[in-house]
């Protein structure tokens, strides 16, 4: 399928608008009006409850365990095996490494990192 200029939908961009789009769309017309629904003319009884209904669905799957072992998982040891690689052998690797990239910056090339 493809979009009002043609391009094909499925592109990070797209992806992000439309996503952007419902977001708004869920605040303009459900959450907002419940925050301004004050039955008692004191609490937002319904946007309350809302909340309420969404941290008790949320918290068991974002939490502070889960941050940490993912970290940890796809951070900490990657780079910590990373690190023993480049130090076996008397940090062989390292050294050749930092070779490799003293040449090529000396011709020229620049390092960006990953993102």
């Amino acid at each position: 399928m493809a979009d009002r200029a043609g391009n094909l939908r499925g592109s990070v961009e797209f992806q992000n608008e439309v996503d952007i789009d419902s977001m708004f769309n869920i605040l303009e017309n459900q959450i907002i009006p419940l925050y301004y629904a004050k039955p008692d003319g004191r609490l937002p009884l319904a946007w309350l409850q809302l909340m309420r209904e969404s941290m008790r669905s949320v918290t068991p799957v974002f939490n502070t365990h889960r941050m940490v072992k993912e970290y940890n998982e796809r951070l900490y040891e990657p780079a910590a095996k990373a690190i023993q690689a480049l130090g076996a052998n008397s940090y062989r690797a390292a050294t050749e490494l930092a070779k490799w990239k003293q040449n090529t910056r000396a011709i020229g090339v620049r390092f960006a990192s990953k993102r």
